[in-house]
């Protein structure tokens, strides 16, 4: 009998520590795509992969990793084609994570002020209250910002947008060329002002109520990279 009931025990803990490895990752997978949903995130698809080591540390909703991979996303003012982040040290249970990485690819951002955005890629890697941000803007995104710009604030029309290392923006304008420099400012956001310093235009700006604080910009490889810092938290 008592060996009887050992090998029962044995037979359980064995099909729990099966149900652990095994079924709990993608049932807690599941559960997540439910919160993202709840939160707001919508999406084409959506796939989270949750993993921890060891497995038994899933049972008190704690992972190693939680990597959300979405397509055809939209969250607020955001859409993007893709998504593909990783979330480390995480609570399912307390909401919480130590560190984000990863990508957004093919984002249009709808700023507070200033006109819509297109990104090529958006980089995040750090602590959730500060992590470094990475924003690749190819020339053609450069150019429709001006362009967006420019109608607003003139009512003319920009052409021959280019690009030129390391802070160079140059465009046509009411038959004139016009060259300066891009800039973030000490109030977060990125301007440019031309060579003359008779024409300041704010392209995008950063607000205290935005999440992202812009920090720097830069001319690479024909494509502005716009880095900074993001709150992931702030509106939580």
């Amino acid at each position: 009998m008592l060996r009887g009931f050992l090998v029962g025990f044995g037979l359980i803990v064995a099909l729990s520590l099966l149900f652990v490895w095994f079924a709990l990752p993608p049932i807690l997978g599941g559960v997540a795509v439910g919160m993202l949903r709840d939160a707001g995130l919508r999406a084409e698809d959506i796939r989270v992969d949750v993993s921890a080591d060891p497995p038994l540390r899933l049972i008190g909703l704690d992972a190693d990793r939680v990597r959300v991979r979405a397509t055809g996303v939209e969250i607020e003012t955001l859409r993007a084609e893709s998504v593909d982040l990783t979330l480390r040290e995480v609570s399912l249970r307390d909401r919480t994570f130590e560190v984000i990485e990863g990508r957004i690819e093919s984002a249009t951002l709808t700023p507070t002020q200033g006109p819509t955005i297109r990104v090529s890629t958006v980089r995040v890697s750090g602590p959730p209250e500060a992590a470094l941000m990475s924003m690749t803007l190819s020339e053609d995104d450069v150019a429709a910002i001006v362009r967006s710009t420019v109608a607003r604030a003139f009512g003319l029309e920009a052409t021959d947008v280019t690009l030129q290392s390391p802070d160079r923006l140059t465009f046509r304008t009411g038959g004139e060329s016009i060259g300066g420099r891009l800039r973030v400012d000490g109030s977060g956001g990125l301007v440019f002002t031309d060579d003359r310093g008779q024409i300041t235009l704010d392209l995008f700006r950063s607000t205290a109520s935005d999440p992202a604080v812009l920090r720097s910009a830069r001319v690479e490889g024909g494509s502005l990279e716009v880095t900074g810092t993001l709150n992931v938290l702030a509106d939580r």
